[in-house]
């Protein structure tokens, strides 16, 4: 069994959404993987929040620090209607690792790429769509 990592106390999850933020129904998006040929499309994410919000469903969008995460996130907001935006909290480069995994568990739904954080999602049984790439061959040899 897996056993995913847990914060200390989830202050930095209630200074940003609030004591009531693990009441809501929602889902937890995370766009950017590690290699940028593993990415889904724009368009892809974009009809996703979408459906998942006339679904009424609260999104969260997880990213880390990089640069990169935030201009992924920030074209998806940018698409977003003023009403749709108000349906989503964008949690890049905001919590650690660890501080993940009470967003994540307390979400009925989790969606992303192939990354550690798609790792830690499945680790906390919420149920868990891993959007797959390509992968290198030359890494991928077992000789």
């Amino acid at each position: 069994m897996v056993v995913p990592p847990v914060p200390a106390d989830a202050s930095a999850i209630v200074a940003v959404a609030g004591s009531g933020w693990s009441q809501r129904r929602s889902a937890v998006l995370h766009l950017s993987p590690l290699y940028r040929y593993k990415a889904w499309t724009d368009d892809g994410w974009l009809n996703l929040a979408r459906h998942l919000i006339r679904q009424g469903f609260f999104i969260h969008l997880t990213g880390g620090p990089s640069q990169d995460d935030a201009v992924r996130i920030q074209r998806l907001l940018d698409l977003l209607s003023e009403d749709e935006r108000g349906c989503v909290t964008n949690w890049a480069g905001r919590l650690k690792f660890a501080e993940l995994s009470p967003l994540i568990s307390s979400a009925c739904l989790f969606v992303g790429p192939d990354t550690s954080v798609t790792h830690l999602a499945a680790a906390t049984g919420v149920p868990t769509v891993a959007i797959f790439g390509p992968s290198d061959p030359v890494a991928c040899r077992l000789d």
